[in-house]
């Protein structure tokens, strides 16, 4: 796949349990602030608010208690399992002592790893999260995310994720 004469050279690390660690929190954090979760957030003060009032204008406990409780735990539970599963994600495709390698050109970015060898064209990128350790990459019209540790990506690579 990389016998190509306008390739970079590339840039090759093996993920340590710092560096893995470190990216699994950005993507955390990253996972905490997507659309989706900020409407549980949102959705989960509600009920609070409303478990609170009804405490106040009714203080007999009631089924409906029970029930707002239930979907406080449940909303709850589904913020975890977004930032679980995202972190386990990056686990998956990054694991500890795997080596990653990248190369860029002009017109794409070349990587392997773990799970084998990607090649990502510039202009297929829909959206791009430029985290402090790991790049996220999607492509048009798919939900997978591709992680690129940030210290494999030069800065010439890094402004042509940025437009």
């Amino acid at each position: 796949m990389w016998n190509h004469d306008d390739m970079d050279d590339p840039q090759t690390m093996t993920i340590t349990a710092d560096l893995q660690h470190a990216m699994k929190r950005d993507v955390g954090r990253r996972a905490l602030g997507l659309t989706r979760v900020i409407v549980l957030w949102v959705l989960l003060a509600a009920v609070i608010v409303a478990l609170v009032a009804k405490r106040v204008l009714e203080p007999v406990f009631s089924g409906l208690d029970l029930v707002g409780i239930a979907l406080a735990l449940l909303l709850v539970a589904l913020i975890v399992s977004t930032v679980r599963t995202a972190r386990k994600s990056l686990e998956t495709a990054l694991p500890i002592g795997s080596v990653v390698t990248v190369r860029t050109t002009a017109d794409r970015l070349e990587m392997t790893s773990v799970l084998g060898e990607s090649e990502l064209h510039w202009s297929s990128l829909d959206k791009v999260s430029l985290l402090p350790t790991v790049a996220l990459l999607s492509l048009k019209g798919s939900p997978v995310l591709t992680a690129v540790p940030l210290t494999l990506l030069d800065e010439a690579a890094r402004a042509k994720l940025r437009h």
